[in-house]
């Protein structure tokens, strides 16, 4: 008996500390897939977000251009915008930037941002969907620190709130036509926002690196910074994400929605992103029932493609949004 003692006490520690280990793991994991954004507490107005200016810590010259880019025409929105507000389905309130053409235009495009980003990050695409004659709507994403929410969801609520942006347009404007469009988690949100029963008035979607799946994300993202495999990790972090949170990591599912889509998208990805796979881009293409294109673009690394081949991608963007749009507009 004393010798059973012995072993026990000792397998009783060790298998004590394992659990110890992963529950703290898969906490870790769990929050640094989901913590919010705090508000910014020196913002000049009540939805400033973001720094004006910011220097770019790359040498790199697509880096440079796009940030750039950011500086400037997020100088362009602010300037060029008014503040929108809805109330989610679940009670938060959502805040988004609207810039009106002085034109009687009725297109819009919904332009949203991606995982931990904001809507600066994003400015570039509304001032060229401005230019081409759209009213654009810029929302921070619930969790972000511009919009309520205490937790970013991959999508996964997203969703239903880009739904209700499409309702808060068509109630101001009953001839409303709407493009959608996202890069990365907005690009997945895009998709998500897809799957659902969308108004007649959401005319095409554009996506821009977005993945197939959070789990899939998430996973991939463990493998390469931490070299960790999905078990047990994943799956404890899932059910963490599950129980605080009430979403499921692989329930944020793209592949599913772009089955489900009858909504025209144009599938984009950058062929050098290492952060989003391009095997991402192929699975979500080949998945999707609705009309559909694929721009690829080479050398471009993750949410860069408009920067690193900026001919091609608005080329290929305007092409599309054109084919649904002039038909409608001339109605």
């Amino acid at each position: 008996m004393k010798k059973i003692s012995k072993i026990l006490i000792p397998v009783s520690i060790i298998f004590l500390f394992i659990i110890l280990t992963l529950f703290l793991g898969a906490n870790f994991m769990a929050n640094k897939a989901v913590a919010p954004i705090l508000p910014n507490e020196s913002r000049d107005s009540d939805y400033y977000t973001g720094q004006l200016t910011e220097e770019c810590d790359s040498d790199d010259p697509v880096e440079i251009f796009a940030n750039d880019s950011f500086n400037s025409s997020y100088q362009w929105l602010r300037e060029n915008s008014t503040l929108a507000s809805i109330q989610s389905t679940d009670g938060l309130q959502l805040n988004a930037y609207l810039a009106k053409t002085s034109t009687d235009s009725h297109k819009y495009a919904i332009v949203i941002h991606g995982w931990k980003s904001e809507p600066k990050n994003v400015s570039p695409y509304a001032q060229h969907f401005f230019e081409k004659d759209f009213n654009v709507l810029v929302p921070g994403l619930r969790g972000h620190g511009w919009s309520d929410g205490n937790f970013v969801d991959m999508g996964y609520y997203c969703k239903y709130d880009i739904k209700s942006w499409c309702r808060y347009l068509i109630d101001q404007d009953p001839h409303a036509k709407i493009l959608l469009w996202g890069v990365s988690m907005g690009g997945a949100t895009v998709m998500l926002t897809t799957g659902l029963k969308l108004p007649v008035n959401v005319l095409c979607a554009i996506e821009d690196c977005g993945y197939t799946t959070a789990w899939d994300q998430i996973n991939y993202r463990l493998q390469v910074e931490y070299n960790l495999p999905a078990f047990p990790l994943m799956y404890a972090a899932n059910y963490i994400i599950e129980k605080k949170y009430d979403y499921n990591l692989k329930k944020t599912d793209c592949l599913a929605a772009v089955k489900k889509s009858i909504t025209p998208t144009l599938f984009i990805h950058g062929m050098e992103d290492d952060y989003v796979p391009s095997d991402h881009l192929y699975k979500c293409f080949n998945a999707a029932k609705c009309e559909k294109e694929m721009l690829k673009i080479e050398g471009a690394k993750h949410a860069r493609s408009a920067f690193k081949d900026p001919e091609t991608y608005w080329n290929t963007v305007d092409a599309f949004a054109d084919k649904y749009f002039i038909p409608a507009m001339s109605d």
